[in-house]
């Protein structure tokens, strides 16, 4: 990751916003295609956000696949509530698990052998992870997209707007550095529950052209003040150019461990 974010790192992005706009459709279809070249089914771990869903609309326009989207959660969570009204809307077919404390017990201890360490973050992004990744396997698919890499790209992350407060010219600095240590951050982990499952994960938006126009976009483009409840607005604009329904495309990011319920029965039952 280090030589492709330190690539023209002082070159700043002359396109204007729909240009640049523009630009990251041509980028981010080039990307799923070729993560999709030479397949006739694919999975897309799904979490009813504006990432994963925009995958999903380019997966659904490119007519030539058998297109499965996963999501687990606990009953009656966000995520799986959106989820299945986006699939519907979509018409594309959605394979869910509806998860409890009694489920994730009896999956703890084989996730922790995968994971070995990490902070009650890793464990909560971790484990929802995990269980989606058995509801692939149950499915006999070998390969799944993820939406990895919108969020540190795009300014997706509520802590970005206390860097915004303090200073917001150190932003654009800010993502690089998160997508350069992306690996030990969050890959890491997710390489591992992808081996122990014996899954292909491929991820559109860490494509290398991809990432370096993504790190030239002013940041701006993406988050508008130290109270953006909603940031992200150059992807949200791409999504609904796209065709993603406004609904997600302007949904708040919640992150999956909270829409799906799971880090509470961590937090409250298993790592208390």
């Amino acid at each position: 990751m280090e030589e492709i974010v330190n690539t023209n790192l002082n070159n700043e992005n002359s396109l204007n916003y729909n240009e640049s706009k523009n630009n990251l459709i041509k980028l981010l279809k080039q990307s799923v295609n070729m993560r999709i070249d030479g397949l006739d089914e694919v999975g897309l771990f799904f979490s009813g956000g504006v990432d994963s869903t925009t995958i999903a609309k380019i997966l659904k326009d490119n007519g030539e696949l058998d297109i499965k989207l996963f999501t687990v959660g606990v009953e009656n969570s966000k995520d799986l509530e959106i989820s299945k009204k986006i699939a519907d809307d979509l018409n594309l077919d959605l394979k869910y698990s509806v998860v409890n404390e009694e489920i994730i017990r009896s999956e703890f201890e084989d996730f922790l052998t995968i994971i070995e360490k990490g902070n009650i973050i890793d464990f909560g992004v971790g484990m929802t992870m995990y269980l989606t990744s058995k509801l692939v396997v149950d499915e006999g698919l070998k390969t799944i997209l993820t939406g990895q890499g919108a969020d540190e790209l795009f300014g997706g992350y509520n802590r970005y707007l206390n860097i915004y407060a303090q200073n917001k010219n150190s932003l654009t600095d800010e993502f690089r550095k998160d997508i350069e240590f992306m690996y030990e951050v969050n890959l890491k982990r997710d390489i591992a529950i992808a081996n122990f499952n014996n899954l292909n994960f491929r991820s559109p938006f860490l494509d290398k052209d991809f990432i370096r126009f993504a790190l030239s976009l002013p940041f701006e483009f993406k988050i508008k003040s130290s109270d953006d409840k909603l940031r992200k607005h150059i992807l949200r604009d791409v999504a609904i150019d796209l065709g993603v329904p406004s609904y997600i495309a302007r949904r708040p990011k919640k992150a999956a461990q909270y829409g799906s319920g799971i880090h509470k029965i961590l937090t409250k039952k298993l790592l208390k």
